[in-house]
Parts: structure tokens; sequence; C-alpha cells
């Protein structure tokens, strides 16, 4: 999946409606603004599906963060509840991939305030493959558990499944206007 951002730090950028592309592969501005959209074809500016990611894995939390921005989702990671909350406060992510262990707090903890603060947001479990705590995710609102080791292939199945790439189309059940804002960002990014 591709897309097309903005980028706020690039001197090109003359008014906040003007477009820059981005190739994320090349990516080495962090700190810049960027708003990964597509315009389908009724010139409905569609906002990709924001999605944060909490682990205390560091290597785990990169790796998915890479992936789900290579296939289009605006993507977030970090490895503390403290961290989380900030990101959860600052940003409005659809869905939280939130790990059973991060410090003194877990990931039921993220995911009983997340969801507190965001019925409608979707929480993924990562964590042993433990019976138990995977019943207590769900019975507390998680979307899915899945025991770790996870494959990116697997999260990004997961995710795909809770939350569209461009959700304002799909909510609107406009699955023509999806495919033509997807096809619009094909080709931005290599393979």
């Amino acid at each position: 999946m591709s897309r097309i951002s903005l980028d706020a730090s690039d001197n090109r950028c003359k008014c906040p409606f003007e477009f820059v592309r981005h190739i994320a592969a090349s990516d080495t501005n962090v700190s810049a603004l960027k708003l990964h959209m597509a315009i389908d074809q009724t010139g409905r500016l569609l906002m990709a599906t924001t999605v944060l990611i909490v682990d205390e894995d560091a290597r785990l939390v990169a790796t998915l963060v890479t992936a789900l921005a290579r296939s289009g989702y605006v993507a977030m990671g970090a490895q503390t509840f403290g961290d989380a909350r900030r990101m959860l406060r600052a940003s409005d992510p659809a869905v939280l991939i939130a790990g059973v262990r991060l410090g003194p707090y877990n990931g039921l903890h993220l995911l009983l305030r997340g969801r507190g603060e965001r019925p409608q947001m979707k929480v993924i479990v990562l964590g042993i493959a433990d019976r138990t705590i995977e019943k207590e995710a769900l019975a507390l609102g998680a979307s899915a558990y899945m025991s770790k080791p996870v494959t990116v292939e697997a999260v990004l199945a997961e995710v795909g499944a809770l939350a569209p790439l461009f959700p304002a189309a799909a909510r609107d059940n406009d699955a023509q206007a999806s495919r033509a804002a997807t096809s619009l960002v094909e080709g931005y990014l290599p393979a």
C-alpha cells in the first residue's frame, strides 16, 4: 500500500493545502508532521487510520511501526505506559496494539484507560500464550489477543480486519471511493 503525505516541514509547502509527496522508505525527518491521506474520486479527503503500538520490546515496536507505515497507516510507537498515555491524549488512534508487559503497569491497564476515553478504539493485546490472560483481555474489551511471538503479516492482517486504511470511505460504505483512494496512492512507495 502506498500513500501521499503532507509534510509540514518541507519549504515547498506554501499553504496547508499544498501536498508534497513523501516516500516513507527514504524518510529521515522523523520530526516532521506527516498526515497520510488520499483524495477519492469525489474530491473527498480521506485520512489514513492511525495505529499506536506499545510494547516493552523496542525491536518489536520499531518493526511494527515500519511495517504499518509502509502499508499506508499512520503508525506511532511507545515502550512505556506513561508514553502511551501521553500519545493517546495527543492523538486519536483507531487501533491500539498493547503488549501485556509494560513495566509496573500492563497492556490491560492501557486497554481500560484507552477504551474508557475512546470507546470506539480497537485494541489488540500481545502477550504470552496464556488462556487466562487472553480471556481477561477479551472480557475487558480487547478486540483481539495475539500470542507472542507474532509475525508482521499476522499483525497487519488483524489491523486490516479491525480498521480499514481509509475509514471515511468505509464508514460511508463507499467501496468504490475506497478503491479509488487506494489507486490514487499506488506506486509512491517501493515494494
